[in-house]
């Protein structure tokens, strides 16, 4: 079946690529767990594209680490939960 990707235009520029920090057990009631189906599950215009902690998978093409704070995503490809270190989004 393979990957589902977005249909819509990647921006067009070079952009640093971080991979995001495994959450063991992501909190509910601190985090808002997004469960992808799509791959990039965002698209925005800044300079850094997230990857899953898990499998290297993008999970966030173009935006910046305060965009995504307090968000953990269940990857599609691996079911890893990864979020954003706190410490990264300052």
């Amino acid at each position: 079946m393979g990957k589902k990707r977005s249909t819509f235009p990647a921006p067009r520029r070079t952009r640093t690529r971080l991979k995001l920090e495994i959450v063991p057990d992501p909190d509910p009631r601190r985090d808002a767990i997004v469960k992808c189906e799509i791959v990039p599950v965002m698209r925005g215009a800044g300079s850094v594209d997230f990857e899953c902690g898990g499998c290297g998978a993008v999970l966030c093409e173009a935006l910046e680490a305060d965009q995504i704070r307090r968000l953990v995503f269940a990857c599609p490809e691996c079911g890893a939960h990864s979020g954003v270190s706190l410490a990264e989004a300052v």
